[in-house]
Formats: structure tokens, C-alpha cells, sequence
């Protein structure tokens, strides 16, 4: 599911940054194509011998009260996948919450970056180059 959801997203990501014209929804389909993706190289996840077949199912168990689900599972792409993936997945995540709550006026250069940002994440994915 993950990884249909994130070919998905980034489709609508391209399409959409051929004209530039709507760049805050260029950032945010690749901060969620990106979400999709991690979630993909990283579920199943086992710890010992517990596996988490989804993030929810890994979220619900070890949520604290000061958690929520973005940081939860930016902190699982920076320890799992590397520091690289996490700081682009970060930066992605930031933006977006800018595009969506405070500013939809994103330029094309912010764009362009966040499209970069999303091929950065996908080049540290073991389980797309194994494809």
C-alpha cells in the first residue's frame, strides 16, 4: 500500500511541477510521497522478536504523550534509514507545514528543492533499488 500511495503522490508531484503554478501543493505531495516511501522501507519493522507490520501499529504502541506521529516517524527515517534521508525528510515535512498552515506562497525555487529532497530519501531506500 505504502508504495503505491508514494508512486502516487509523486506522480501528482511531477505533474504539478511542470507548470510551477501551484508549488505549495508541489511540496506538499513530496513530503507525503516522501512519508510513503519511508513507510515502505521501513514496515515491516522488527524489534526483537515483535514485528510492526504498519507505522499505526508501531505508533500505538510506543507513543508517549509528548509524541506525535510526524516526529515519531521522522525520528525512525533518521535512525533507520540514515541521517541524509532524515535531515531531507525533515526539511520536507517543515516546509509542508508551511505551505498547508502559515503560507501558501512557496517559490519555484522551494519547489525545486523539495522535489530534490524527495529523490535524496529515495536514493537511500535499500528496498526501491532492490526492485
Amino acid at each position: 500500500m505504502s508504495l503505491n500511495h508514494a508512486k502516487h503522490n509523486e506522480d501528482l508531484c511531477n505533474k504539478l511541477n511542470i507548470d510551477k503554478k501551484f508549488c505549495d501543493w508541489i511540496v506538499t505531495t513530496a513530503f507525503y510521497s516522501a512519508l510513503h516511501y519511508s513507510e515502505y522501507q521501513l514496515f515491516p519493522f522488527k524489534i526483537g522478536p515483535t514485528e510492526y507490520a504498519s507505522f499505526d501499529l508501531y505508533y500505538d504502541a510506543f507513543k508517549t504523550s509528548r509524541d506525535n506521529k510526524h516526529d515519531t516517524r521522522k525520528r525512525l527515517v533518521y535512525s533507520n534509514i540514515n541521517a541524509t534521508a532524515g535531515a531531507a525528510y525533515n526539511w520536507l515535512k517543515d516546509l509542508c507545514w508551511t505551505a498547508r498552515y502559515y503560507n501558501y506562497m512557496i517559490t519555484e525555487q522551494e519547489a525545486d528543492v523539495a522535489v530534490s529532497k524527495l529523490e535524496i530519501i529515495k536514493t537511500h531506500l535499500s528496498k526501491l533499488s532492490a526492485k
